[in-house]
């Protein structure tokens, strides 16, 4: 690319895709685009994101930069868009990040001209544009550029969004959500709670369900936080099953974690669900038992058809299971149609004597619920206890029980869970009573028919565990369900016993030997890894020194691992000692295969290595292994031992549930005759097609009617546990120590509030008598002037002013509060003229400002006269220059006066609240006082009829008198010039409740559909500053916080 003839001119830069070219007509001029691109920024940042309702958020960073940049700076800033300089990038960037932090008197001309030489051309302007940048600090946010932090600018990009979002003249509530909006859509959580959840902001629960399903959706889990978790958990419905599921889903995602504090903190969070589940669950249990057990097995549907209590076996939880009421009901499921009072030994008997089935010998539940029936006869008072329409269906139903007849006895004690496990033991006792007896007695050649029989009860076993694989009837699916099947321990266990039967069938038709080897436990692997350690060291080491160069693969592995194992159980070699050594019992040259190479021997058949060395390494390597080693796997065991035993109540009631499920489906006959029932379920299911047996003991789909009452009544016993729990929670020590501590904070912020407030009345208050006292002596100094005093006396007080800098002006917070900002605005309002550029030193008249030539602006009714003149002498703004001379936009020359009125109210009988009238703007963006140009000290502003009505107008009038003046002087007004300024009064008038003009303005606000609009006295309204200023001298009128 051809760069050496384009002069001043740059190329484009090929890292970016599109330009947007601007042209105005100039050609070789920098920053006219910079007005443009300010609007099209504004214009984009108000554009609405989404369907969130939030903007696009919109940051400046600066880097380096130079006049152009500053210009760039200073349109943003204007525009409320947040700045983050850079600071260390060099140029423009550095001095604003320099100065940022001094007192603005301090940022002089000097001062800038020093940082940065090549502004000297424009100095003032330059000058003027930083101070009015480092005047917007909640715009500002300075970045230090350096190695160790330079991956956190997104960080400085967020907080300043955060910090301008906050200084923003939106109302509470929509401040933190634009600032929580930004802080999920950068997902950072630390910020949020850092700086967004704070003691301040309040937030409700419909506030933040946008930011839960924001969240959600934008996958940042870092924000489904417990607290916000715990608020949607609050308020979902079926709250027991959407706890065990939240346990379930954390305890699957710590396994996942590959950082150990955050699985550790999911699986506290886990347990706190589960806590959840259990506590709620335990309310019901005690309000009602029965209703806390259809609960239990109630099919979900907001859970893919499951119930509570698959939930808790799938999520491990243990505790749950283990309750009382989860118990109770696995305790009925077990019995089945028998009561659970019946003792064992009972049911033990009527498996064999069954004739006593059908007497009164065992106790059937529907023989319970007919004696109920009898009390209830009998006690007609029990009908009220649980309301009338309860008693009423309780008794209903009782009177449809009937009792049983003989073979419903029969059918219904076979069919129990309890006694299909008992008949299960009993036939495995017989099925291994037999196949001892076929192998020590009964083994011949060829099958003998206790030998036939075991393969047919084996056959039978195995067409059990294919029913139990096949067997879904929670809906699983073949691939879970076999995935279930597999993770079962006792399934593999039987799995394993079935294959290793089989193979000994095979190996006794075919005379081979067959070695099993044991499965190990977990502890004992990692007690043989540490043992193999030292028996492989003390091996090797033994064999390297007792035999030469032994090649024969089977006696090495003797004589490294075999030899040195047998050692701990006290079998030791007799090659170690010379005292048994035995050269009968081996091989000198290693030839003979059944013997074992002698140790390397001198001529006198004496061996090479003295025997201590042996020996020592003998007693070294028994100490390691049969004392430490020993005592490591004793103390292992007994730590799982102590760890299984301090929770085995509660892992058996937790395992007790597939027990029960598992045989609660198990054919009622006992193997071998079980293979009937295998017979009889194929023929139902492929001959006969019907489908399968639904057991509603486990799972139970209600009707719809009866399922909606059963979760609100779910619902109220949920908002009991969590008022409980409240309860609790406050009566806790240290839940009230932490209250203390936080109203003893409250406190301490209040005083200080305080005492910051009346600190900053008696500054004011010496302020105003500051200025009173220089004015005064003003009026002396030029009275004297007038009467011909010598220069000499008056030296003093105009020396101070004649030497262009502010040294004698010592407090620098007055000076800052005194020289007006808006009027010194570059910007003339509603014109296309630009102020001369007035920097703060060069704003009080006594200063001396020789290149001061602001430009002449009239606008009169009939045009705007940009160049005409008049004698404007008699006319100087008391506040300083302001960058432009003549009338303005203002009515008139001097002092515009003005009246706001400010009208208010309480807004109940308590005085709990003080409201104030304002008139919402054309945009509706903001709020205004009533008012206008003054025509007289002495009634109202002639426009406040058109915004009152007349009839408002004319009361309100008459109340003029009784009105009292908060505020009277200058205002900081950007239509300010040098010769013409606004005042104005601001007149706080009070309104009753009783007042009939309370009526008309009720009826006035109708009709203006909404423009006129009571609000709150807050620092939250959305007015202008001079405005808001004026609102809170009246706040403080009437003794309110602002």
């Amino acid at each position: 690319m051809d760069v050496n003839g384009q002069g001043r001119l740059s190329c484009l830069d090929n890292n970016h895709t599109h330009f947007l070219l601007v042209d105005d007509g100039t050609h070789g001029c920098y920053g006219v685009e910079i007005e443009l691109r300010t609007s099209l920024e504004k214009c984009i940042g108000r554009k609405s994101l989404g369907n969130s309702g939030g903007t696009i958020p919109a940051v400046c960073v600066i880097l380096d930069g130079g006049p152009g940049t500053l210009n760039t700076i200073y349109n943003t800033m204007l525009n409320g868009t947040p700045c983050v300089i850079l600071e260390g990038s060099g140029r423009i960037a550095d001095v604003i990040a320099q100065v940022s932090g001094l007192p603005l008197s301090q940022v002089t001309i000097a001062v800038i001209d020093r940082l940065y030489e090549k502004l000297s051309g424009k100095i003032l302007e330059w000058t003027k544009k930083i101070q009015d940048i480092i005047r917007l600090p909640h715009l500002l946010t300075i970045f230090s550029v350096s190695d160790d932090n330079h991956g956190n600018l997104d960080v400085a990009i967020l907080q300043a969004l955060l910090k301008a979002s906050r200084s923003s003249k939106s109302p509470g509530v929509e401040s933190w959500k634009r600032q929580l909006e930004l802080a999920i859509a950068w997902n950072r959580v630390d910020i949020a709670e850092a700086e967004i959840f704070t003691e301040e902001s309040q937030w409700k629960f419909s506030d933040l369900n946008w930011a839960m399903f924001s969240a959600l959706v934008g996958n940042k889990p870092q924000f489904n936080n417990k607290e916000l978790a715990e608020i949607a958990w609050e308020q979902c419905g079926d709250c027991i099953s959407a706890a065990l599921a939240a346990s379930k889903i954390l305890k699957s995602l710590a396994k996942e974690k590959t950082n150990a504090d955050k699985a550790q903190e999911m699986l506290k969070l886990a347990s706190h669900y589960e806590e959840c589940a259990i506590g709620v669950f335990s309310e019901c249990h005690d309000n009602n038992e029965e209703r806390a057990q259809k609960l239990l097995v109630r099919v979900s549907p907001s859970w893919g058809g499951t119930t509570c209590l698959r939930l808790a076996l799938e999520a491990d939880d243990k505790s749950f299971v283990a309750q009382s009421g989860v118990q109770a009901l696995l305790n009925q499921i077990w019995c089945g149609e028998l009561s659970v009072d019946n003792p064992v030994w009972r049911v033990l008997i009527c498996m064999i004597f069954f004739p006593l089935i059908c007497t009164g010998f065992l106790i059937f539940r529907r023989d319970e619920l007919i004696q109920r029936r009898e009390m209830t006869e009998e006690k007609k008072t029990m009908e009220t206890m649980k309301g009338s329409c309860d008693s009423h269906q309780a008794t209903q139903t009782l009177q449809e029980v009937k009792p049983l007849g003989s073979w419903s006895r029969l059918e219904s004690f076979y069919n129990s869970t309890q006694v299909k496990f008992y008949w299960k033991i009993v036939s495995y006792v017989a099925f291994l009573c037999l196949f001892a007896l076929v192998l020590m007695i009964d083994f011949q050649r060829t099958p003998s028919p206790g030998e036939l029989l075991l393969y047919i009860w084996l056959f039978t076993l195995m067409c059990e565990e294919v029913r139990q694989l096949f067997h879904d009837p929670d809906g699983f699916g073949f691939r879970k369900k076999s995935r279930m099947y597999i993770d079962d321990l006792w399934n593999i266990l039987d799995v394993l016993s079935i294959i290793l039967f089989c193979l000994g069938v095979a190996f006794r038709w075919t005379s081979k030997l067959f070695h099993e080897v044991k499965k190990m436990m977990m502890d004992m692997f990692f007690f043989m890894f540490l043992l193999s350690i030292w028996v492989v060291a003390y091996g090797v080491a033994k064999q390297g020194i007792l035999i030469d160069n032994d090649n024969r693969l089977e006696w090495i592995v003797r004589g490294a691992i075999y030899e040195p194992y047998l050692i701990i159980f006290g079998n030791f070699p007799q090659n170690i000692d010379n005292a048994e050594l035995d050269l009968n019992l081996c091989s000198v040259n290693g030839t003979d295969p059944l013997k074992p190479k002698c140790p390397l021997l001198k001529d006198n058949q004496i061996p090479v290595l003295s025997e201590w060395l042996t020996i020592i390494m003998l007693c070294v390597y028994l100490l390691f292994a049969n004392i430490l080693l020993l005592n490591l796997l004793i103390a292992i065991f007994n730590f799982t031992f102590q760890e299984v035993q301090d929770n085995t109540d509660r892992i058996w009631k937790f395992q007790r549930y597939e027990l029960i499920k598992e045989y609660h489906s198990h054919p009622a006959a006992p193997p071998p005759f079980i293979i009937l029932s295998h017979v009889w379920l194929f023929i139902r299911a492929m001959k006969l097609r019907e489908p399968p047996i639904e057991y509603k003991e486990f799972k139970n789909k209600l009707p719809q009617m009866e399922e909606e009452e059963l979760l609100s009544w779910e619902a109220l016993m949920k908002d009991r546990y969590l008022l409980s729990a409240q309860q609790k929670q406050s009566e806790c020590m240290e839940r009230r120590i932490l209250d203390t501590a936080q109203k003893v904070t409250v406190l301490t912020e209040q005083l200080e509030r305080e005492e910051e407030t009346s600190s900053a009345a008696v500054l004011k208050r010496l302020t105003r008598l500051e200025e009173q006292s220089s004015k005064t002596l003003q009026l002396i100094m030029d009275n004297l002037k007038s009467q011909g005093a010598s220069a000499k006396e008056t030296q003093p007080l105009t020396s101070t002013g004649t030497d262009g800098n502010l040294d004698s002006l010592t407090n620098t917070s007055e000076i800052e509060k005194r020289f007006h900002v808006k009027a010194r605005q570059f910007r003339y309002p509603d014109s296309k003229i630009t102020r001369f550029p007035v920097p703060e030193e060069k704003v009080p008249w006594e200063v001396s400002f020789p290149s001061y030539k602001p430009p002449y602006y009239d606008c009169k009714e009939d045009g705007c006269d940009i160049d005409g003149s008049e004698a404007l002498e008699k006319y100087r703004n008391p506040e300083g220059r302001t960058g432009i001379r003549g009338r303005g936009a203002l009515s008139r020359l001097g002092p515009n006066r003005n009246l706001d009125l400010v009208l208010t109210r309480w807004r109940d009988s308590e005085r709990s609240v003080l409201e104030f009238l304002g008139v919402w703007g054309e945009s509706r963006e903001f709020l205004v006082l009533p008012g206008g140009l003054a025509d007289s000290a002495e009634h109202l502003p002639a426009p406040l009829k058109k915004t009152l009505g007349d009839k408002i107008y004319e009361t309100l009038n008459a109340k003029f008198s009784e009105g009292i003046k908060v505020f009277e002087g200058y205002v900081d007004d950007c239509r300010n010039t040098d010769n013409a300024w606004v005042e104005t009064t601001v007149l706080n008038i009070y309104l009753p409740q009783t007042s009939e003009v309370m009526v008309d303005i009720e009826n006035m606000s109708v009709s203006s559909h909404g423009s006129l609009q009571w609000q709150e006295v807050s620092s939250r309204t959305r007015l202008d500053s001079n405005q808001n200023d004026s609102l809170k001298k009246v706040a403080a009128l009437h003794n309110r916080a602002f």
